[in-house]
């Protein structure tokens, strides 16, 4: 009875580690997403995973586990290309992750015209 304990025991920390190093590295490092819609087509199909490098850009309140950044803001920020597959939340629907390729850049008028995309600063 006692081994089986022990080993219970065992087990449960043993869990318990594996998720708190599972959770440094999504909070930091690396968190998988899955493309939601067909919008990324055709490089990037629905049901498509990808990693998402978390330090690129920075860190936000959403970069942690539901929300509870110790700061406000951004730290370490640093500004997307165009071209950058990003994953972003709109405010407001902060349970829905966008996954799409940044075409526009802050100032710049983005224009579509038959399926086209004009840029004009």
């Amino acid at each position: 009875m006692k081994k089986l304990k022990s080993s219970f025991v065992n087990n449960i920390k043993a869990l318990l580690w594996a998720l708190l190093i599972a959770g440094v590295i999504r909070t930091f490092a690396i968190e998988p997403f899955k493309i939601p819609s067909g919008s990324m087509k055709p490089n990037l199909l629905v049901g498509d995973f990808l990693f998402v490098s978390k330090w690129d850009y920075g860190y936000s309140r959403y970069s942690f586990p539901f929300g509870l950044a110790p700061f406000s803001g951004k730290i370490l920020e640093k500004n997307p290309s165009r071209g950058d597959i990003i994953v972003f939340k709109l405010p407001g629907q902060e349970n829905i992750n966008y996954v799409k390729r940044l075409v526009g850049l802050p100032g710049e008028t983005i224009k579509v015209v038959d399926g086209l995309i004009y840029v004009k600063n």
